[in-house]
């Protein structure tokens, strides 16, 4: 007999398998379906969350302090090195110095309220805007442990908002201390290129008492080769500026100055020699000596350092194979510095050598002239007597009057168009690039809005999950 039991037992299913089968992963579609079915009660989330979220933003924008802000922008020479045109070194220090933020303070009529600088400082905030290019070199720097390149900013954010000052008069304050700094600025040049010699300090009758007639020629000439050094220097940096008040420029004074210099001065000096006009020929004598030696030395102090310059500027002009380390790689090729070999593409080190070189060479020229000089005194006062006060030609107390009058209006001349060249310029050198403006301290309230927008529409996601999940396990429950 056949048994009907293996066909009915085929037909059983094992015990605990289920033939149904498994649902699809969710996809994208899938997920906007469902916010777009719920959309209504999504958006009610969303514009309510987003409604306290504004109001938050809101009072708390209105509650930051409100402080004056301006950029100032500096252009004068020497600022790319860290200095002042004199040389002196800048600090960011000085633009809220004490005696610019006493001008400042007086400027808006507030010495009253801050009789002490001390109450102002401290509501003062500058800081160096340094570009993103050189932060960026520098945390490259930093990670390979390398020493951070030289920057010296010339551009500085200023915060100000002195306890007991309006934001309006914080602004009124910035601008005050704009030109309180700039007139700093320029008293700086005005030092550094403003010329007091003795014609300026003594009238001719003085100087016939304060020093010895042979004297007097050398101590004009070196004043006037200080002024022509000034001069110099001011009409390559100045040459089309013109005051509009005296009709002149840099150029005709330096013109003026050649020719007095040529014409008053070397009249002088001949009648000086020509007479062996001398107040105490001895003591004179002494002194020539004395300086002889002195140059002397000078000039083989400027031969060493001449010499010097020279090595290294041949160094400096040979092949890139002092950049080659004394240690050889894998292949037993040398090791290349690449280091020094970036530093030396980015600095002109050939250039600055020349430069050192030049000014040696022109310093021992000066220094071999004077010793020329000094030796030409000692060989004219050979043969020269002391000559008394009364004994001195008429000549010469008339030619001294005539040369330091002629120069005196030079010199004269020259301060006030350096004034005027300074008041001119500084005002494009010391500038405020942005502002000054009133801000509120804080970030941005455009950008707190926009993370505003963000954390609202992900709440509001969040609470529709959680709401759905809620209702889906109470039906549960209720069935």
């Amino acid at each position: 007999m056949t048994n009907p039991e293996p066909s009915r037992q085929e037909g059983k299913m094992p015990q605990g398998y289920d033939d149904r089968t498994e649902p699809p992963a969710p996809t994208f579609g899938d997920a906007v379906r469902y916010l777009w079915d719920r959309r209504v009660r999504l958006a009610k989330y969303f514009l309510g969350l987003l409604a306290l979220g504004v109001v938050a933003t809101l009072a708390w924008s209105f509650s930051r302090e409100r402080v004056a802000e301006a950029t100032l922008s500096l252009g004068f020479k020497g600022i790319e090195k860290g200095e002042y045109p004199n040389g002196r070194k800048f600090a960011i220090a000085d633009i809220r110095g004490p005696k610019v933020l006493q001008k400042a303070v007086q400027e808006i009529g507030k010495e009253k309220n801050f009789p002490a600088v001390d109450m102002v400082v401290r509501g003062i905030q500058v800081q160096p805007v340094i570009p993103g290019e050189i932060q960026a070199r520098w945390k490259i720097q930093d990670r390979a442990g390398t020493k951070r390149e030289d920057y010296f900013p010339s551009n500085f954010m200023i915060t100000a908002r002195p306890k007991g000052m309006t934001p309006e008069e914080s602004v009124q304050l910035l601008y005050a201390l704009l030109q309180a700094y700039q007139q700093d600025v320029k008293n700086e040049q005005l030092g550094a290129l403003k010329f007091m010699g003795e014609v300026s300090r003594y009238k001719p009758d003085e100087l016939i008492r304060l020093y010895d007639y042979w004297d007097l020629p050398r101590i004009l000439g070196e004043n006037v080769a200080t002024l022509k050094d000034h001069l110099r220097e001011l009409t390559d940096e100045a040459k089309d500026f013109r005051d509009p008040k005296f009709n002149v420029s840099f150029q005709d004074l330096e013109q003026d100055l050649s020719v007095w210099s040529s014409t008053r001065l070397e009249s002088l000096r001949g009648l000086v020699d020509g007479d062996r006009l001398v107040k105490n020929r001895d003591s004179m004598v002494k002194r020539l000596q004395a300086r002889q030696e002195q140059l002397d030395i000078q000039i083989r102090g400027v031969t060493q350092e001449l010499l010097e310059a020279t090595k290294l500027l041949e160094t400096v002009d040979r092949p890139r194979t002092t950049l080659v380390g004394p240690m050889s790689g894998k292949d037993g090729l040398p090791v290349i510095d690449t280091n020094a070999l970036d530093r030396l593409v980015a600095s002109d080190y050939t250039s600055a050598v020349v430069k050192r070189v030049t000014k040696l060479q022109e310093k021992k020229t000066k220094l071999q002239e004077a010793q020329w000089a000094a030796e030409r005194d000692l060989a004219l006062l050979a043969k020269a007597h002391d000559v008394l006060l009364e004994n001195l030609p008429p000549t010469f107390g008339r030619d001294l009057g005539v040369l330091t009058t002629d120069l005196a209006r030079i010199l004269d001349t020259y301060n006030k168009l350096l004034s005027s060249y300074l008041d001119a310029t500084v005002t494009s050198q010391v500038t405020l690039r942005d502002g000054p403006r009133v801000v509120r301290l804080g970030p941005s309230t455009v950008m707190v809005l926009a993370g505003i927008v963000f954390v609202c529409a992900a709440l509001a996601l969040l609470l529709l999950i959680v709401d759905q999940s809620v209702q889906a396990s109470m039906h549960r429950k209720r069935s």
